[in-house]
């Protein structure tokens, strides 16, 4: 009995140790209230910041009397930024020195990028002293923006600044240092000034200003970048300083205008197409010092009348030669477009020192019935002789690769011949 008794002890003992050890599910049930509590304070949250006014263009950017900043509260700076809606700016715009935000005093020292982009409404903008910077594309499109007089203390306009608006001056104050690429392009100018300081004209700076009638390239200035003046129509004049070494691709190409241009001792580059499509162009002096001259530098300057030789690279025949073109001697290779619309030659005379007919050489010359290409030219480039309508027959003497559109245009012609 006695043993009965203990073990039936140590069960009920057992039992009871279990039941100590098993979780209560009240506890788990505390944790309810305080998702409560969390859920409060996230509504609280919610609340104050519904009675903060949201600032639908950013949580930078401030409205004062009409015009939109960012701020910088270190610099205790402001630059004129974007409106939600382009439309927004009419008419003129006064922007001043200082704003004053918060109890806070802001001096207004830039317009930023995309500043008045697009604003089409936008007639005329007055500027402090105290803007330094004009960003990237912050007039583009402006098409009512006629009039503008730059702050006095300006340092830099940005790529495509007053691209395609309306302004009809350029005069930079003395103090800018730079302007962007396209910073003019497209514009009504009718006239072009640049910065003491300036050493570059970027690339396509003026490019279609198709009123453009003067331009004075100061001294200090070192670069003339792609397509600076390409386009500008009614340009009759350049000179360009010394110090510039390149006229760079398309820097003046299409100047219809453009009956002079002055070129400085310095100059050692003129690169493809620099002067293409000149067609009035009378009087260019070539440099004793010029190394290289580009592809199709002088294509299409119908009114040259000189034949230009730049070391053994024959560039330019005049349009206006007739009958038959003995290539000199000294002559080892043609630039591109040397012999454009020289539609009155008959017959090209090559001698064995050419190894090469660049693209575009002998465009549009119509007169030219035969071709005999001797053995020593080894390429035929694609477009040498597009659009030589007058082209028969062509004999091919040497193991010369002809590309597939060298005589694109020329659709009259009815063999070529490779007798090597």
């Amino acid at each position: 009995m006695n043993k009965h008794l203990l073990l039936t002890l140590v069960a009920l003992l057992s039992v009871g140790l279990l039941w100590a050890a098993k979780p209560v599910k009240k506890k788990a049930g505390k944790k309810t209230p305080a998702k409560k509590e969390v859920k409060k304070d996230t509504k609280k949250e919610a609340k104050g910041k519904k009675d903060v006014k949201e600032n639908p263009f950013g949580s930078d950017v401030v409205e004062v009397d009409s015009l939109f900043y960012l701020l910088d509260d270190e610099k205790e700076t402001a630059v004129v930024t974007v409106p939600a809606d382009a439309s927004y700016y009419v008419g003129m715009k006064e922007i001043p020195e200082v704003i004053k935000f918060k109890r806070n005093l802001y001096s207004v020292t830039g317009i930023g990028d995309n500043a008045f982009e697009g604003c089409t409404a936008l007639s005329g903008v007055k500027f402090p002293a105290t803007v330094v910077s004009i960003g990237d594309r912050a007039f583009k499109g402006c098409t009512k923006l006629k009039t503008l007089s730059l702050p006095s203390d300006l340092i830099s306009v940005g790529d495509e600044a007053f691209m395609n608006s309306s302004v009809r001056a350029a005069k930079l104050p003395k103090s800018v240092l730079e302007i962007g690429d396209r910073a003019f392009a497209g514009t009504p100018i009718k006239s072009a000034s640049f910065g003491r300081e300036m050493t570059e004209i970027p690339e396509g700076a003026f490019m279609n200003c198709k009123e453009l009638t003067k331009v004075t390239i100061p001294e200090g200035i070192n670069e003339i970048d792609d397509d600076a003046f390409a386009g500008c129509i009614a340009l009759q004049s350049i000179v360009i300083p010394e110090g510039v070494k390149e006229v760079s691709e398309r820097a003046f190409k299409g100047c219809q205008a453009l009956q002079s241009a002055k070129l400085p001792e310095s100059i050692e580059e003129i690169d493809d197409e620099a002067f293409a499509d000149c067609s009035s162009l009378q009087i260019i002096n070539l440099p004793s010092g010029l190394k290289k001259i580009g592809n199709g530098a002088l294509r299409g300057c119908k009114s040259l009348q000189n034949t230009i030789i730049i070391g053994s690279t024959l560039v330019l025949v005049p349009a206006s030669t007739e009958g038959e073109y003995v290539v000199p001697e000294n002559v080892t290779s043609i630039a591109g477009g040397a012999f454009t619309d020289c539609d009155k030659i008959t017959n090209i005379v090559f001698h064995e020192g050419i190894t090469e007919i660049a693209p575009r050489t002998f465009i549009g010359c119509n007169g030219i019935e035969r071709l005999d290409l001797p053995k020593t030219i080894q390429h035929v480039a694609d477009e040498a002789f597009q659009n030589c309508i007058g082209l028969k027959f062509v004999i091919v003497r040497g193991e010369t690769k002809v590309d597939d559109e060298a005589f694109s245009g020329c659709y009259n012609l009815s063999a070529i011949v490779h007798n090597n």
